[in-house]
Parts: C-alpha cells; structure tokens; sequence
C-alpha cells in the first residue's frame, strides 16, 4: 500500500509506494501535493496547494489525508485520489503549532495542538473544541477533560475501541483519552525519552517512537499507570 509522508521543512506531502515482482520491492518518492520549500497556506490543486511546514497525516478509509499544518497552525484536507487541497480549520486561530493529527470513527478529526498544550476535536462542520487539557497550561495530571494538563502533545492514534492516545512528549509518558474525555495515563514517566509518534498494528500492539531513546518501542498490554509526578506551569 501507499504510504504518505509529511516532508515537513520542504513544505510538502510526499508519496511512498512499492514497486516491483511481489518478491523483492524497490521503493519510489514522489511529490503528492504541496511546493518545495514553498511555504504557504493556498488551498487548490495539487501543483497549486501550499504546505507550512506540514507535521503529521493521517489517511481515512476512503483515501482522504489530513494534515496538521504546523507553520501556519492550520488544518488542510487533500481529497483523495484527485488531491485537492482544502483547509478544514484554523484560520480563526484556534492552533498552537499543531503536531499530531487522527480521525474518530464518526470523522471527527483530532489535533494535538502542541505548543496550547490541549487536544482539540474539529467536527465535520469545522467547529473546533477543546477535548482534553487546559489551554496555555503545561503540566501531568489526569482527570476529565479541562482537568487533565499535558506538556507538548505531539503524536495521537486511536485504538480499535475509540479510545484516543497521546504521545505527551514533554512529560515522557503516553496518555489515554477515554470517549468521556478522562485522561488516563498508560506510560509513566521513566521508561520514554520524548515520545513523538503513536501507531497501532494490525494486532492492536502501540508501538512508540521514543524519539530521545532512538527507538521504537512496543506497548502489548496498556493499562492505566500512576504518574510519577504532577506539575503544573502558568504560560
């Protein structure tokens, strides 16, 4: 299948695809959308559409990709197969830097909107809310919805049952938002170095980019876990 990568400092969204026998691949980048070191915020056609440095994809069922427009705190929808690039939300000023982005089950998109320090749900009518955390707020603490903080929320994914997690990267821990809105977390402080990026596998495995450790790390069986400290920093 295809994989689509955010090339952030080039401004562009790239296209990885398998080429070959079925035995042995060989491996193509090409251009999908966006202009080389040609930051911008125009929405249109592929050969016209403008990235900001573009920091996180995700990709719907249907083949629809939205990205987290980190330089220009924007979320731009490229319509898939033809490409067009559309922005969903944003332009009021809602993100701060956003670095992570996924869809629920019910299309609702979900921004780690990093430098706020939140979670932000944008519905299919581009109405943006705040899900969990304390917006200008930096701290580890669980709790329901505005009473839970993070500290720079980067990577997000959703499991198989709508539960949403979260790298929170300044914490180095994984947090989970239950379909309430409750903040739980899953990995504690000391065992990760900066998360950046969450996925899971086909066998429903977390597996963590745990970007300071230069690893990636696998997560079998998350279970809530006790934070090893709270804090929390006024902005």
């Amino acid at each position: 299948g295809y994989v689509y990568i955010a090339d952030t400092d080039d401004d562009t969204i790239r296209l990885f695809y398998p080429s070959g026998n079925g035995v042995v691949f060989s491996a193509f980048l090409g251009l999908y959308t966006g202009s080389i070191q040609l930051p911008g915020t125009t929405d249109g056609t592929v050969g016209n559409a403008r990235f900001d440095h573009p920091a996180a994809i995700t990709v719907t069922p249907n083949g629809t990709l939205y990205v987290a427009d980190l330089g220009s705190g924007l979320v731009r929808r490229v319509q898939g197969p033809t490409g067009n690039v559309t922005t969903v939300a944003g332009k009021a000023h809602e993100f701060n830097a956003p670095q992570g982005i996924a869809v629920d089950a019910n299309g609702n998109v979900f921004v780690a909107d990093t430098d706020d320090n939140v979670i932000r749900r944008v519905a299919s009518d581009g109405t943006v809310s705040t899900f969990a955390g304390a917006a200008g707020q930096s701290g580890f603490s669980d709790g329901l919805g505005a009473l839970a903080q993070f500290n720079h929320p980067t990577g997000i994914a959703f499991d198989a049952l709508g539960n949403l997690y979260v790298a929170d990267t300044g914490n180095n821990a994984v947090r989970r938002i239950a379909p309430s809105s409750l903040v739980t977390t899953v990995v504690a402080a000391g065992i990760l170095n900066a998360p950046a990026g969450l996925a899971f596998d086909s066998s429903g495995r977390l597996l963590i980019a745990d970007s300071g450790n230069h690893l990636i790390r696998i997560a079998t069986a998350v279970a809530p876990a006790t934070p090893s400290r709270h804090r929390s920093v006024a902005h």
